[in-house]
């Protein structure tokens, strides 16, 4: 499934957002990387995209990547200039990213899948914040885990310096809620499903999918994140449910007006 533009850039405007599918790499992991990618269908409509130096030789235009679980918006600059101006704009806060997952509540998922620090108090109806430094986890460094004071010296040791948040805004319960290929037996509230909505503005890899699980609502669907969709978890079927996360919406500057630029796909359903 190729990506889909949602806005086709110019001279005027030097950016292009794609829709991007589950699966699909955001970009290629080395220059010599012919794997199907968001970057290379881009590049097939914009050249201007591989002109563009980006943080890594690789990304050229991308201006930032969303998880391969993921479905959603991505935006690539199609200028120097433009991209320059988007990593400012991310360094100062001032670049926006919203999600919207579809979760179980599962409050010991911390505990269960081991390497957590204890979970931040607050809200969670009202919605509630997460905030940490992040560290590599597990076989391969496949996954990561939030990393706060009170995490133990060696945790800390390796995890980056920077803060990251995720902001959950709304949470409620789906009223029209995805299919399921397996219902968790310890999922609280009847095995409900959630449906939250979370925003960022610093992204680290795999950060709110972890986040998430980290105060208790794993996303369905979630190999990494997910207890019931582990290998080994609650059912061998449920290992192959799509994983309900999705990249809706993105607010920013523009890069030669500076007015304020807001994109967002339709509601999600999960189907």
């Amino acid at each position: 499934m190729p990506a889909g533009i949602v806005f086709a850039g110019d001279t005027h405007n030097p950016f292009v957002i794609v829709d991007k599918p589950a699966g699909l790499p955001s970009a290629p992991l080395s220059e010599s990387d012919a794997a199907p990618n968001a970057l290379r269908l881009v590049a097939g409509e914009f050249s201007g995209v591989m002109r563009v130096r980006g943080r890594k030789a690789a990304e050229h235009g991308l201006v930032h990547r969303i998880d391969i679980e993921a479905s959603g918006l991505l935006l690539f600059a199609l200028t120097q200039e433009a991209y320059d101006f988007f990593v400012d704009e991310q360094r100062h806060g001032r670049f926006r990213k919203s999600y919207t997952a579809f979760c179980h509540r599962l409050p010991d998922t911390a505990s269960r899948l081991g390497g957590f620090p204890p979970a931040p108090a607050g809200t969670e109806r009202g919605g509630f914040v997460c905030r940490s430094r992040f560290r590599p986890w597990g076989k391969g460094r496949r996954e990561v885990r939030p990393v706060t004071a009170d995490s133990a010296p060696a945790a800390r040791k390796k995890a980056g310096a920077a803060v990251y948040e995720t902001a959950v805004s709304a949470l409620s319960v789906a009223e029209n809620a995805p299919p399921q290929q397996a219902q968790p037996d310890s999922a609280a509230d009847g095995g409900a499903v959630y449906r939250l909505a979370a925003e960022t503005a610093r992204g680290f890899r795999h950060q709110v999918r972890c986040h998430l699980a980290w105060r208790g609502f794993p996303v369905i669907g979630d190999a990494l994140y997910h207890p019931a969709y582990r290998v080994g978890g609650e059912g061998e079927t449920a290992r192959r449910q799509r994983t309900l996360f999705f990249a809706s919406g993105l607010s920013f500057r523009h890069p030669l007006t500076r007015e304020a630029q807001a994109f967002a796909l339709p509601e999600y359903d999960g189907e």
